[in-house]
């Protein structure tokens, strides 16, 4: 399971991205060929069963509402891991101010 703190490749986060989109895409068209099937058949226009066809319509709407979870979850997990990476820079930049400080003479000299 990846975390806010897992690396992530750039290149693979984009290839996965654009796949996941591809695959949104292609399943919402799908739903909607079966779909388009299956009134057929309820017109009694076509000699498939529309009853096979709203079951595929459904396989095939999971499959989409499956892949739009997911890449809900890879955008929400790329946000945090910039926010991830933010905090630390921030952290480190603070840290080392607080270094330098104590490097710095306390008392003054008159």
């Amino acid at each position: 399971m990846l975390s806010n703190t897992t690396e992530i490749n750039s290149a693979k986060l984009n290839a996965t991205e654009s796949a996941l989109s591809k695959l949104i895409e292609e399943t919402a068209g799908l739903a909607s060929s079966f779909e388009l099937l299956e009134n057929i058949c309820n017109d009694g226009k076509c000699l498939l069963d529309s009853q096979v066809m709203r079951e595929c319509r459904d396989m095939i709407g999971t499959m989409n509402r499956l892949l739009c979870e997911q890449s809900g979850r890879l955008a929400h997990l790329n946000v945090m891991q910039g926010v991830h990476k933010a905090a630390m820079s921030e952290y480190e930049r603070l840290n080392g101010k607080s270094r330098n400080l104590s490097k710095c003479p306390t008392t003054v000299n008159s």
